[in-house]
């Protein structure tokens, strides 16, 4: 017979095991905070801006056509290793620096391309962002001979860096793992429990059906009672002893 789990028990095994659930959530959200403030650097996000285009008063649907082509051209380009190879040449930065933490975006209808770089280092991703900006834009003046290009953010301290990460929504999340990890735990030592506890457990494992039950456990009265009777023995056997030196 399948022995299913119903709220009733779910909530028993919870109850049960309250103090070694609440040890693993504690354990596992210590890691997390730990790991939050002194392990996991922060990552910070720098954001450059190209203006593709122009806004003049051209006939829409021949300079919107024009536009979308240069967009993607542009993004092509600034992905393209003639821009990544020159900026690695000339401001010597690592290639997995640029390749694992640069991304071109560019949102729908907007002639406007954004260059994204993540560091753990502030300084350092807003120069690998303009860097990136910078170099396509003379790239593509020079090689493609392109003037509708102009880099938005050309003057210091234009540069948008925020930073991405939040350790408290690692805390938040470590305190929710733990606690599911502490709630799986506890079922799977309540799983692996071959205890038995009460009559419907041992129906079950023994495939029988149990006719009545015998109450072992002993009243404070009656423990009280067995105390005074051994004590009350003890005398006796003293008493006994005594007697018996004395003869």
């Amino acid at each position: 017979m399948e022995q299913r789990m119903d709220l009733k028990q779910f909530l028993k095994i919870l109850k049960k095991r309250f103090v070694s659930i609440i040890l693993t959530t504690l354990v596992v959200f210590v890691i997390a905070v730990v790991a939050s403030l002194y392990l996991i650097k922060p990552t910070y996000q720098a954001t450059e801006y190209i203006l593709i285009g122009t806004f003049s008063n051209e006939d829409v649907l021949v300079n919107s056509q024009k536009i979308d082509r240069l967009l993607a051209s542009a993004v092509d380009f600034m992905e393209s290793p003639i821009v990544v190879n020159t900026v690695k040449t000339k401001y010597d930065f690592k290639e997995e620096d640029i390749e694992e933490s640069v991304s071109i975006q560019n949102n729908k209808s907007s002639q406007i391309v954004n260059v994204v770089a993540r560091n753990s280092d502030p300084e350092t991703a807003e120069k690998i962002a303009n860097a990136i900006a910078s170099t396509s834009v003379e790239k593509m003046e020079d090689l493609l001979k392109v003037d509708q290009i102009e880099l938005l953010s050309s003057k210091k301290g234009e540069t948008q860096l925020i930073r991405v990460d939040n350790p408290l929504v690692n805390m938040v999340i470590g305190l929710a793992v733990g606690l599911f990890m502490g709630i799986a735990l506890a079922l799977l030592r309540e799983q692996f429990d071959d205890t038995i506890t009460n009559s419907e457990e041992l129906e079950l494992s023994l495939g029988i059906r149990i006719l009545g039950e015998v109450d072992a456990v002993q009243t404070k009265a009656e423990k009280q009672k067995m105390k005074l009777n051994k004590k009350k023995i003890e005398v006796d056997i003293t008493q006994g002893k005594g007697g018996e030196v004395r003869a």
